[in-house]
């Protein structure tokens, strides 16, 4: 017990032994920084008067500051506001007298600023500015009317902020009308709607909602039952909706009317209805090929234009182009009559008008001409009598070909370039599982199918004679097969038509007026797209 006691004092007097170290070691340390403590507390008192005088300062020039500020930011919200009614073509006559409270820091001198800045017929909308907003440090005052007197104006940056783009400032664009919408060409009229939005400086929160207020047609109709369902979207989610609505299956649509489209006119025609598809096309892959482009132009020229074009081996769509229109020139330039066969007379005829010529006697005018010594009257007689076999000619060939055209059945324009207008409109129908482009057209006088999809299709019968088809630009067009009863379908309704097969380039399917008279009575809306037809006991409509 002893021993551990001994040993316990031991530690503790070990303890207090190395304390007194740390302690000594402490203490000396404590002596050499103490100079400079008593060092640094001197600099401290020299310094406090001059800290003293820099707060004092501060406080004495905050309230100023605060104020300029606060008046800087209502200069700024009366600026926005102008530039506002600027934007929507009020005219910088409208906008009063310039703000004031503008920091003085912030202008220069009235001296400095440019003469005549601010002119023109004041108060009737019209202003020619600078290029800048225009403030000056005149004492506060309510706007009053600008009386059209030159006023020296001092420059200020400055940006709306309010905009998605800033608009230069100036005088205001000219106006213009806001983009409609039909349910036709989507990606175009996001385009337009998106630079409408930046001349006019429309504020991003407001670009969905001015732009459903101009929906026309179908598309109105269809915002109307959807809108609801969509609720609050941004201007990039509505244009995926509409995407989704109305652009189903373009692209698929024009890839195939690249391969169909042909020339049917003349090149120049071939080649504005090549570049509308092209453009189209363009505007949902704008990295296609080139060579895509080119080599699908010259597959759809007429033979002796294509075989010379391609010889060229032409490496752009552009040097394609020109090369057509040359070879164009070369062509109706080699089929033209010469001078010297003026006097020769060309007269289309048909069966129906040989048929008087025929039986003409004509051993006597022969005898007449090949005798140079026949008197000037016996000439004016043979001249009367071949003037009237003619005029017999003629008159039976108009009624022959009056005949023949009857026979005929129409296309419209529409029908054959891809177009659509106030009297057809578009279907998306099905056709044995095959997936369909219709027109419905009231300018076309048959029910048609394109010869392409028809190789597709089964059921297709030899007919027992050929169909003429007559194009709105005078092209005959014939087929020799039909599909009797076809049945398609189209947003759960079916249909069962004869169609005749023929070449088509944009639509697969051709619905005219024999259609629209099988299905009457009907309800038809030519403004708004959409046919109601009778299916059954019912009415059920169909929206395009």
């Amino acid at each position: 017990m002893e021993g551990k006691m001994d040993a316990l004092m031991k530690m503790i007097q070990d303890s207090e032994a190395r304390m007194s170290r740390e302690m000594g070691s402490i203490k000396l340390a404590v002596d050499d920084i103490k100079p400079d403590i008593i060092t640094l507390q001197g600099s401290v008192s020299r310094l406090q008067p001059e800290m003293e005088q820099i707060k004092a300062t501060f406080e004495a020039w905050r309230p100023e500051m605060e104020a300029k500020v606060v008046g800087l930011g209502d200069a700024v919200k009366d600026l926005r506001r102008q530039v506002d009614h600027i934007a929507k073509g009020v005219g910088a006559g409208a906008l009063g007298r310039p703000p004031s409270a503008a920091p003085p820091s912030m202008s220069p001198s009235p001296s400095s600023a440019p003469s005549g800045a601010h002119s023109g017929q004041l108060g009737l909308g019209k202003e020619h500015l600078t290029g800048v907003v225009v403030v000056t440090d005149s004492p506060p005052s309510l706007p009053t009317p600008v009386t059209g007197q030159t006023t020296n104006l001092s420059m200020v940056p400055f940006d709306p902020g309010a905009s998605a783009t800033r608009v230069p400032l100036g005088n205001p664009p000219p106006h213009s009308d806001f983009p409609k919408f039909d349910g036709d060409n989507p990606r175009l009229w996001k385009k337009a709607c998106e630079k409408y939005f930046r001349v006019y400086s429309v504020s991003t929160e407001f670009w969905v909602e001015h732009a459903t207020m101009h929906f026309t047609g179908n598309a109105a109709l269809w915002f109307q039952s959807a809108e609801d369902k969509i609720g609050e979207v941004t201007w990039s989610e509505l244009c995926e909706i509409i995407y989704t609505r109305f652009d189903r299956g373009q692209y698929q649509m024009l890839y195939r009317q690249a391969f169909k489209i042909r020339q049917i006119g003349s090149v120049s025609d071939y080649i504005e209805r090549f570049d509308t598809l092209m453009h189209h096309m363009l505007a949902y892959k704008p990295d296609l090929d080139p060579t895509f482009f080119t080599t699908r132009f010259i597959d759809g020229l007429h033979n002796e234009i294509k075989v010379v074009v391609l010889i060229q081996q032409p490496q752009s769509l552009e040097t394609a182009v020109s090369l057509a229109l040359l070879q164009e020139e070369i062509r109706d330039e080699c089929y033209q009559p010469s001078s010297s066969s003026k006097s020769v007379s060309f007269v289309r005829v048909n069966s129906k008008a040989l048929a008087p010529l025929s039986t003409v006697n004509t051993s006597n005018f022969k005898q007449r001409v090949l005798n140079p010594g026949d008197d000037k009257k016996g000439h004016e007689q043979s001249r009367q009598a071949i003037g009237s076999r003619k005029f017999a000619a003629l008159k039976n060939y108009n009624q022959g070909e009056d005949e023949t055209d009857q026979e005929l059945h129409a296309l419209s324009q529409q029908a054959m370039g891809g177009t659509e207008n106030s009297t057809c409109f578009r279907l998306q129908g099905v056709i044995q599982g095959q997936e369909v482009l219709m027109l419905i057209d009231s300018g076309s006088t048959g029910n048609f199918i394109s010869d392409s999809l028809a190789s597709l299709l089964q059921g297709v019968q030899p007919m027992h004679s050929p169909v003429r088809v007559k194009v709105a630009n005078g092209e005959i067009l014939t087929g020799t097969s039909l599909i009797p009863n076809c049945e398609w379908h189209c947003q759960g309704a079916t249909f069962n038509t004869t169609m005749k097969v023929i070449p088509l380039q944009c639509y697969d399917v051709i619905l005219g007026i024999d259609w629209l008279k099988a299905q009457s009575p009907m309800e038809v809306d030519w403004n708004c797209k959409w046919i109601a037809v009778k299916q059954g006991s019912s009415r059920k409509g169909y929206l395009v």
